[in-house]
């Protein structure tokens, strides 16, 4: 069965990133605009994606990226359950990255710009 999904949205949360001796992961939400207009010409909200990535992903993710960057990313949208202590069960829905991208061209070293115009 096909599952794959891509977003290009900005991060609108802080990058959690854990990591233990076996396994790194980070979790982060997305804000993705959709692209239509309401008749009354505003666009209508965004919509929240929640993320999650492991292992080298999640650390390159933690280092290259911040609350309020644009960013691509790429996976499976994985839902999960649970029962809290009161016995409600809960569902998730959240984005396992397989791939991601840099929307905005990232950041030159200083180093670049003093031989650039020096």
């Amino acid at each position: 069965m096909l599952n794959n999904s891509s977003f290009i949205g900005y991060i609108i949360t802080e990058i959690v990133f854990t990591s233990s001796d076996d396994k790194q992961y980070c979790k982060f939400k997305i804000s993705v605009p959709r692209n239509y207009k309401k008749p009354s010409d505003e666009y209508t909200p965004s919509d929240v994606i929640p993320c999650i990535a492991f292992n080298l992903k999640a650390e390159m993710i933690h280092l290259n990226f911040k609350k309020g960057k644009k960013i691509c990313v790429s996976g499976r949208m994985e839902s999960s359950k649970y029962t809290d202590k009161d016995g409600v069960t809960h569902y998730d829905l959240a984005l396992n990255v397989k791939e991601w991208y840099f929307v905005d061209p990232k950041p030159q070293p200083l180093e670049y710009y003093e031989k650039e115009f020096s």
